[in-house]
């Protein structure tokens, strides 16, 4: 969507001739992609990478068969009680890329898009894979 674009961009700009690379691998998703995205997260890493979710997530999710439509599911069940899942459903959110940055260029990655989040109260948080930049 066009904010996320628009915060993207203002990434790269203060990332200019730094050498680091601002590469979005996700942005928004609907129930059925947010659970597909948090399998593969278990799968790689373990129910333990749901922590950084709402505490009701995990024990939620972990009772479930592992597949998309079961998850997707429960996810729906979660979020029509309230629980806040990810901003990605709300266009809120976008995953950048660092599986080609070094830890140095990674910080400059992170700091660009805290500079440019925090000003509209968001955050960022590198996961294992990719930096998760909110806003």
């Amino acid at each position: 969507n066009r904010t996320q674009r628009s915060v993207w961009f203002a990434i790269r700009r203060r990332l200019h001739g730094s050498g680091v690379a601002a590469t979005v691998t996700s942005g928004t998703r609907d129930t059925r992609r947010q659970a597909s995205a948090m399998l593969e997260k278990v799968r790689l890493y373990g129910l333990d990478a749901l922590d950084i979710y709402d505490p009701r997530v995990k024990p939620a999710l972990a009772m479930l068969p592992r597949t998309v439509d079961a998850w997707a599911v429960g996810l729906t069940a979660l979020i029509n009680a309230g629980v806040r899942i990810s901003r990605h459903a709300d266009g809120r959110a976008i995953d950048l890329r660092i599986r080609d940055l070094s830890g140095p260029q990674r910080v400059k990655l992170q700091a660009a898009a805290d500079a440019v989040v925090k000003p509209l109260r968001g955050r960022t948080l590198m996961e294992q894979d990719h930096l998760h930049v909110q806003w």
